[in-house]
């Protein structure tokens, strides 16, 4: 552990690189491994649910490697505080609920949707963004950590071309992602705990699931159907609320608490 240490503080984007492949592949990989050996398939319940276990088993590991300096990110301070920095996504789950489409196989959603939201904020913010405030600790990084994360968020929606969604339906997801990826962050940034980012993600999808019409990998695809761009120019507008409040919540004059904050979490080392 302490060699693995050593060199994650020596290198910062690298480190963040690595760490957020070995997470993906923990997670991923063995979830898959454990589908095909117990199920003979890909995308069971089972499988989705060691893969949910794994996710925060990454998390210990990853408190792990930097103990004593981190002190983790599922601290139940600041859930409530963190829910309020994602306010406009709860809103708009109010229109989802009522379109739920009563056909949808709900524990099938339900399970991927929070396979998804727990696995997706462990790698992105609960590790890579974590580790990226570890070594970039001025009131300027923190802009630049909650974009890149973002970005990095969105871009790893693309290969859902490849599993039933259309190209032009995977755009419109990814540009989605961004925003909503950006509050996420947000949230975790201001309060130091994930559990917020966690919630929200896994509720949104499931309630876009459940509003859905297509197959199970069309609806992880944002469908199949061709791209509509009066329906873009219609959730354009949410989106761009998403990376408004996003902004908002990483103003100039809450860098210094967000740097004090996460300069805490990391034991005041390299403050």
């Amino acid at each position: 552990m302490n060699k693995v240490r050593d060199f994650l503080k020596r290198h910062s984007i690298l480190g963040a690189i690595l760490l957020y492949v070995a997470a993906t592949t923990i997670i991923q990989v063995f979830g898959s491994v454990f589908d095909i050996l117990i199920e003979r398939n890909l995308n069971s319940y089972p499988g989705s649910l060691v893969s949910i276990l794994l996710s925060f088993l990454t998390l210990w590991i990853f408190k792990r490697i930097f103990k004593p300096d981190y002190d983790g990110a599922l601290h139940l301070n600041g859930i409530l505080k963190g829910l309020l920095y994602i306010w406009p996504l709860e809103l708009f789950f109010i229109t989802l609920i009522f379109a739920f489409n009563p056909d949808n196989d709900v524990i099938t959603y339900l399970v991927t949707a929070v396979w998804a939201g727990v696995n997706e904020e462990v790698c992105i913010r609960g590790v890579a963004l974590a580790f990226l405030t570890y070594h970039f600790r001025e009131q300027k990084h923190v802009p630049l950590i909650l974009w890149g994360t973002s970005l990095v968020f969105a871009l790893t929606h693309i290969p859902n071309m490849f599993i039933g969604g259309s190209v032009s339906g995977t755009i419109l997801q990814t540009i989605s992602a961004l925003g909503l990826g950006a509050m996420f962050a947000a949230s975790f940034m201001r309060t130091g705990t994930l559990w917020p980012a966690i919630i929200i993600h896994s509720l949104n999808d499931f309630l876009v699931f459940m509003a859905s019409t297509g197959t199970t990998s069309e609806t992880v695809g944002v469908n199949s159907s061709a791209f509509d761009p009066s329906s873009f120019l219609e959730v354009l507008p949410i989106y761009c609320v998403y990376i408004a409040v996003a902004f908002f919540c990483i103003r100039k004059t809450k860098r210094e608490e967000i740097v004090n904050l996460w300069n805490k979490k990391w034991g005041n080392e390299n403050e």
